[in-house]
């Protein structure tokens, strides 16, 4: 009973650490970033409730920064790459910020089931499933992680599109889809085939919120000309 009374005290701090960063952290973002943000169609919320995995490209290393502007309304778990706990002082912070420490070169278990309880208790997880930065314009293929932990957690995926600003003092924009079903793609039991085929429709989404995003812009930009 006492360990559970502490286990409680503990998630109750952690979050009260994490709203503070967050909140202190929203403003200068908000001025930075001066984010935009689009809906690839009618049928996509306001708000995303409940259990999600947000699973976003990876254009900067301010990406987690927008996604969490982005979706300011709600707790985000992040998945971090061990690389980034260099030092205690960045450990402590990516721990009060909710992150799931990710071993890219030898994939835990431990990140998987740590990121699955978070989706079970109908948090909001974040993954980038490019796995690193990617400084090109085109989409880079997707890992199969994404949609392994979204099947494992009975829980859908919400794909968005974060585009990179032209210049430094251009507006960020990020394009939120439709959440996908995985467990509908996939069945019960997935194959390597339907897990890479999820992968690969969930990348198909990522290009077509591309598009979307670039058409409209050039669209806007051409109506501020004339």
């Amino acid at each position: 009973m006492k360990l559970k009374n502490k286990s409680k005290k503990k998630k109750r701090i952690n979050n009260i650490l994490y709203d503070f960063v967050k909140i202190t952290g929203a403003l200068p973002a908000v001025i930075w970033f001066r984010l935009r943000i689009l809906r690839l169609n009618k049928n996509v919320p306001k708000r995303i409730k409940g259990g999600v995995l947000i699973a976003s490209n990876h254009v900067t290393f301010f990406d987690p920064i927008i996604v969490h502007v982005a979706f300011w309304y709600r707790r985000l778990f992040c998945l971090a790459t061990k690389d980034l706990y260099s030092n205690k002082i960045r450990e402590i912070l990516f721990n009060t910020c909710h992150c799931i420490k990710l071993d890219k070169n030898n994939f835990n278990v431990g990140a998987l089931h740590a990121a699955c309880d978070r989706l079970k208790e109908d948090k909001a997880v974040l993954i980038f499933p490019e796995g690193s930065v990617n400084r090109q314009e085109d989409v880079k293929s997707y890992k199969s992680g994404a949609i392994l932990m979204a099947h494992l957690s009975k829980k859908p995926i919400l794909p968005i599109y974060i585009h990179r600003a032209e210049k430094w003092y251009n507006r960020t924009t990020v394009v939120i889809g439709e959440p996908i079903d995985v467990n509908a793609l996939c069945g019960k039991i997935p194959t390597q085939e339907q897990m890479e085929k999820a992968s690969q429709i969930l990348r198909d989404k990522e290009i077509e919120m591309q598009e979307f995003c670039i058409k409209k812009l050039k669209k806007e930009k051409k109506n501020d000309k004339s």
